[in-house]
């Protein structure tokens, strides 16, 4: 039994929010500022649903591959625009994909096509209501800031994610980064 558990029994819902306070947890729920609790996703749902995001992302690479191959053979039959052209379209097409896909997608419905298959959604930790476009994007970009860092990047990306393992609250470095918590549906 967690110490949540423990005070929950013995002072009730009320005294267990007044021990944690706002934004803390309590075996798998989190107090919003606003006094109303919400259950945590799992890690194990998060991790889920980056897999399906992702494989729709890849998805996306390969059609901008495959534009670059029709591209090839339009050409070499004397139709069609450039390989130079080709590439710049798909290159346009994949970063505009990864760019805008989490975030305009947490701002818009607080879930991507993942989270929403697995349960969960992105709410903000103060007041439980959508995330702002702009602390959507801080929370996508940390990760992929930390990715860019030659050598480390990697590991630095692996520890953002997984430190949401290690937070009372459930939530990551890109969470706190950008004030939000992830909930289940």
């Amino acid at each position: 039994m967690t110490y949540g558990d423990e005070h929950r029994r013995r002072f009730g819902a009320a005294g267990a929010r007044a021990a944690f306070g706002p934004g803390r947890s309590s075996s798998g729920w989190v107090t919003l500022e606003t006094g109303e609790q919400l259950e945590l996703a799992e890690p194990s749902a998060r991790l889920n649903a980056k897999i399906i995001d992702l494989l729709i992302l890849v998805a996306v690479i390969v059609g901008g591959v495959i534009l670059v191959l029709v591209t090839l053979v339009a050409e070499g039959l004397g139709v069609g625009i450039g390989l130079v052209e080709g590439v710049f379209l798909s290159a346009l097409l994949i970063v505009l994909a990864s760019l805008l896909y989490d975030p305009l997608l947490i701002a818009i419905r607080g879930q991507t096509v993942g989270k929403k298959a697995t349960g969960i959604r992105v709410v903000r930790a103060d007041n439980g209501g959508l995330p702002t476009l702009g602390a959507s994007f801080a929370r996508w970009a940390l990760p992929g800031v930390l990715l860019a860092i030659p050598g480390a990047g990697y590991v630095l990306a692996a520890l953002c994610f997984s430190s949401l393992t290690r937070d009372a609250s459930r939530r990551g470095w890109h969470d706190k980064v950008a004030g939000t918590v992830v909930v289940k549906t």
